[in-house]
């Protein structure tokens, strides 16, 4: 599972992403907290208000971080990558 913020389209938005299973869309999440935490399945809560960790793929990506204390890992491509949206 990979965890992203934004595009150049949208922003303030997160993108929950399961690799070869789809994705959950938080419209805003990176400027206002809708959502504080996030358990899929079995899996260990996620918090969504204490920085997030997000992860890029090997593609060329534009990720944005939130308004807490992110961790961004573009990986591999040509990433554009944006801290601290406010």
């Amino acid at each position: 599972m990979r965890v992203q913020g934004g595009s150049a389209s949208d922003p303030s938005a997160l993108w929950i992403i399961a690799d070869d299973y789809g994705k959950i869309y938080i419209g805003n999440q990176l400027t206002t907290a809708n959502v504080e935490w996030l358990q899929l399945g079995d899996s260990a809560p996620i918090s969504l208000t204490s920085g997030i960790n997000m992860t890029g793929s090997s593609n060329s990506e534009t990720i944005n971080g939130s308004a807490f204390n992110d961790t961004i890992n573009g990986m591999g491509g040509s990433d554009t990558l944006i801290g601290g949206l406010r």
